[in-house]
């Protein structure tokens, strides 16, 4: 595994604890990551470039590029908590 995908999983691990279902795969032939976290019925997808990995490289320190991973999964489980909340009716109870 190189950097990328350690601090990847260890960003899953987190999500795997709670509940949803996680998936890497990289593409052989370019490169790119495929990250897909999934809970219940609906998935969210992120591909992450070889550009996108060539700049996580550059931020050299680990933290720094931690935090860039855990707010590219935040805004996936963004999409997933969007879809079940538009998904709720809400029903005002009169007082």
């Amino acid at each position: 595994m190189n950097g990328l995908e350690e601090i990847l999983e260890d960003i899953l691990k987190q999500y795997r604890r709670i509940g949803y279902q996680t998936q890497v795969l990289r593409s052989e032939n370019t490169g790119e990551v495929l990250v897909s976290l999934r809970m219940g019925r609906v998935i969210a997808n992120m591909k992450i470039s070889m550009g996108d990995q060539i700049e996580l490289r550059r931020l050299r320190d680990s933290q720094k590029q931690k935090e860039w991973l855990e707010s590219m999964m935040t805004q996936l489980e963004c999409e997933i908590t969007g879809y079940y909340a538009s998904s709720v009716e809400i029903r005002h109870v009169p007082i």
